[in-house]
């Protein structure tokens, strides 16, 4: 889930630099263990890693990148990490870059990616670039070993439109990837892929083109067209500007577009990770013409007609990204007559200011500290006679449900319910929320099969009562789930192709040896028609 920022400045600038750090603060949403930026310009090419968000930038840093912004700048590459292959390290932060020295004086090959995604099965890939001299550093990532794949792929061929094409064969079954590059041999090219996994999104802004993760990020930006969205199996490839050529824009670039799903053979793209929906993306961004706020609140009304309220319930959402469920879920409500009214019942402490998502922290005791500088329950709340209902947009540890509930008993009140807006998560993911299975809460309580054919029972059990490490015995709180069919019927209105629902439903679009499933039949499809070699995929992951 992480972010990736590209800019592509034909008109020489200088303001590349600021503009990249200004998209990637706004990207903090999609993960702030580490940024890194790529800026290369006419003189040379400066990059800079850091850990933590862009506003973490350290003074060394943002001074190298002052210095090379006097410079004609012709690309910048941007990247925030969520670390799910790694560490934290410095030297694991994107820009991933790959080098081929050649000796005798001759300039290297240089290939440098920033990738927001996860692919598997990359290490015979990694030995294989090693063998052939190709150096990636001390990164112990996929995404370094993407980049010595494709360099590898490039050496074979001497075409990068052919290197690419075949790096997203063997790949796309294996996880899900959007990639902007740079390949610096002969000439600069940029390049872009998007299999269709995870989001990518254009803009013109004055004179350049800026690409990002979501379209919230590129929307505001002074002097930007609307975002256009990359589609899903997309590769472009774009030889970088010649400074010395004057009165260029983003409309001179000329782009090389390989459509994959002509290029290969069968279903060659799919629909988006369902969870981007659900809590990675930023509310006000656009996916398919709709907005992600629209569509949460399509998911709170599910919830509301599979768990209505009782007349004069107290309704109130976790903040920020429930408030679009529990929007949907008292509109419903109201529509059926129900009497329900509005409760601020969770307090943010830091108002709307952005602070880190407490999901990505680094284990309970990071999260729990994170919830307790962020939130504080109203008093108020505790006294309704109705009772309260919470809405979350998904429940996943149950550590935020934990900790609401334990305070909500130290405080004295009674009646809390929470209801998820996602249906139970049951299976591990390594491509979106990465999660392993034993960090599931609701596989605390049934198995996978139980969860999918009676939901119910799983609901009550929780609702019985249990003990979470970090906040004790939690008692009295009720807990509901929106039905995962339900919840699927509206993701397939919304999104084309194989959407992954795996983690609700173990209906993957991609294989990976830790996830729990098969291979899905169109990758067998995929693999037979294009002549990919599958791995070895065992149903128990």
């Amino acid at each position: 889930m992480c972010g990736v920022a590209g800019i592509i400045n034909p008109g020489c600038g200088t303001a590349s630099p600021d503009l990249a750090l200004k998209i990637l603060s706004r990207l903090r949403n999609r993960g702030s263990d580490g940024t890194g930026l790529l800026v290369v310009g006419e003189k040379g090419s400066s990059l800079q890693r850091w850990g933590g968000d862009a506003a973490a930038i350290p003074a060394p840093a943002r001074n190298a990148l002052e210095r090379s912004a006097h410079d004609p700048i012709h690309l910048c590459l941007g990247h925030v990490r969520y670390a799910t292959t790694g560490t934290t390290a410095q030297t694991n932060i994107h820009p991933a870059v790959a080098i081929l020295e050649r000796g005798s004086g001759r300039r290297p090959v240089r290939l440098s990616l920033v990738m927001n995604g996860e692919v598997s099965f990359t290490e015979p890939w990694r030995a294989e670039a090693a063998r052939d001299g190709i150096e990636m550093g001390n990164a112990q990532t996929d995404s370094a070993t993407c980049a010595g794949r494709i360099l590898t792929h490039y050496l074979r061929s001497s075409e990068l439109p052919a290197a690419l094409v075949a790096f997203y064969k063997e790949a796309f079954p294996l996880g899900g990837f959007t990639i902007l590059g740079l390949l610096e041999d002969k000439e600069r090219s940029f390049f872009y892929l998007r299999d269709g996994l995870r989001p990518l999104h254009m803009t013109r802004v004055g004179s350049m083109l800026v690409f990002a993760s979501e379209t919230a990020h590129l929307t505001g930006l002074e002097h930007a067209d609307e975002p256009v969205s990359i589609p899903a199996g997309e590769i472009g490839i774009c030889p970088l500007p010649d400074c010395g050529k004057s009165h260029q824009s983003s409309k001179d670039l000329r782009f090389q577009i390989l459509d994959m799903n002509r290029e290969l053979s069968g279903v060659s793209s799919r629909g988006l990770c369902s969870f981007e929906l659900a809590y990675l993306q930023h509310h006000t961004s656009v996916v398919e013409g709709r907005t992600i706020d629209s569509i949460r609140n399509d998911f709170g009304r599910v919830l509301c007609r599979a768990h209505p309220p009782g007349d004069g319930a107290a309704v109130a959402p976790v903040p920020r990204s429930g408030i679009s469920a529990a929007d949907g879920y008292l509109s419903e409500a109201r529509q059926g007559s129900i009497a329900v009214r509005t409760s601020p019942a969770v307090i943010r402490l830091n108002g709307e200011k952005p602070m880190a998502r407490s999901f990505l922290g680094n284990g309970n005791d990071e999260i729990a500290s994170r919830l307790r500088s962020k939130f504080v329950l109203n008093p108020a709340s505790l006294d309704e006679p109705g009772g309260v209902i919470l809405i979350d947009d998904s429940i996943v540890r149950g550590d935020v449900c934990a900790w609401l509930s334990s305070v909500w008993q130290e405080k004295g009140g009674d009646d809390l319910s929470i209801y998820s807006a996602w249906p139970p998560i049951i299976a591990p993911c390594y491509a979106g929320i990465d999660l392993h299975r034993e960090d599931l809460f609701a596989l605390r309580f049934a198995s996978v099969e139980e969860t999918l054919t009676n939901p119910r029972a799983l609901e009550d059990q929780m609702s019985a009562g249990f003990t979470h490490r970090q906040f004790g015995r939690i008692e009295d709180l009720t807990l509901r789930y929106a039905p995962h069919q339900e919840i699927r019927a509206i993701l397939s209105e919304i999104l084309s192709g194989e959407i992954c629902t795996g983690c609700f439903d173990l209906r993957y679009n991609y294989i990976c040896p830790a996830n729990l499933h098969a291979v899905p039949d169109f990758l067998v499809d995929y693999a037979a028609k294009n002549r990919v070699e599958m791995p070895v995929c065992k149903k128990e992951g």
